[in-house]
């Protein structure tokens, strides 16, 4: 009997989180623009949300100065007031925003752009610090080696999975828990704020050779989502 009850619960506790309706159009809209010119395989899982980690980061980053800033014998620096963590926000989400075709966006597309991004930023708590290193015993016959520390395997959470009926034409997607070979195309979790979204999409060709980029999205007539510019996040 108590089999019944615990497999159900086990069922539904690695039960994939539900996509809402106008996450999925933001969605195939990426998928539609990232196009099928190189073939690209698409992991299944879902990438964090652009800018849920941003007030996390500099958290840690605040962190890290007054450790260091310990060690050296120095003062602590002052912990970042209201003013200076929404002007820190607005400087890292609301620049470096291009065109498709790599120009300045205008103002009339940014201003809505950089508002939703800051926003987004702003709403998202930072998670709760690391804490110290697990201490683990170990089966080693030396007692100075019967100790050892070492860090938890960070939680890796489920922020949705791509449904295969909403790649385009050409491309494959990669099962969760598969090897996905480059050229590799992967998204985020859809950030959305009023009628602007954003999705972070990455690509990697080979050894050394990706991109990542987050995509601002606008809603328009009839409801389509339309890709309309674009930052640069990380080159490798």
């Amino acid at each position: 009997m108590i089999r019944w009850i615990i497999w159900p619960l086990m069922m539904a506790s690695t039960a994939a989180v539900p996509i809402p309706a106008a996450d999925e159009a933001v969605l195939r809209a990426a998928l539609a623009k990232i196009g099928t010119g190189d073939r690209y395989c698409i992991p299944a899982a879902l990438d964090e949300a652009p800018f849920a980690g941003v007030r996390r980061d500099m958290a840690e980053y605040a962190s890290d100065q007054r450790a260091i800033a310990e060690a050296d014998g120095k003062p602590a620096p002052r912990p970042p007031s209201d003013a200076d963590l929404s002007r820190n926000i607005a400087d890292h989400v609301g620049s470096g925003w291009l065109g498709l075709d790599d120009k300045p966006v205008v103002e009339a597309v940014l201003a809505p752009i950089r508002a939703a991004a800051v926003a987004l930023a702003m709403r998202g708590d930072p998670a709760p610090l690391p804490g110290e290193p697990v201490v683990e015993l170990n089966a080693s016959a030396s007692a100075d080696d019967a100790i050892t520390s070492s860090a938890a395997l960070p939680h890796t959470p489920d922020h949705g999975t791509l449904s295969p009926a909403w790649l385009a034409k050409g491309q494959r997607l990669q099962p969760v828990g598969d090897h996905c070979t480059s050229p590799t195309a992967s998204l985020s979790a859809v950030a959305r704020e009023g009628d602007v979204a954003f999705v972070d999409v990455g690509f990697v060709w080979g050894p050394l050779a990706g991109v990542g980029e987050t995509w601002a999205l606008r809603r328009g007539e009839h409801g389509r989502w339309q890709v309309v510019a674009r930052r640069h996040t990380w080159v490798s």
